[in-house]
């Protein structure tokens, strides 16, 4: 099993909301969520989890950035992270860069 590893950088300004480890809080949440709510044989799609961050964050960013990665190529974006039928697909790490 491949477990994949995501990276979720928030660029540019922050907006209304100054305080970026709030803003970093609410980036991991709404990842973990996404991920939480994943079933037995649902893949992850960048579309889903870029909305939820997206959603979690509208009005604070002025530019966002989501990619994931599998663990076993973790220089290599990818836009979905299939899942065996019987098996999960796990959050393996978290990066969260707010500039």
């Amino acid at each position: 099993h491949s477990f994949p590893t995501r990276r979720s950088s928030d660029l540019v300004a922050i907006g209304s909301l100054a305080n970026a480890t709030l803003l970093s809080n609410f980036i991991t949440s709404a990842v973990n969520n996404y991920f939480n709510s994943l079933n037995f044989g649902i893949s992850a799609q960048l579309p889903f989890l870029s909305t939820q961050v997206s959603n979690a964050v509208i009005n604070d960013v002025s530019a966002l950035s989501i990619q994931m990665f599998l663990s076993s190529a973790p220089s290599v974006p990818v836009s979905a992270v299939s899942a065996p039928p019987t098996g999960r697909v796990v959050l393996s790490s978290l990066n969260v860069v707010v500039n």
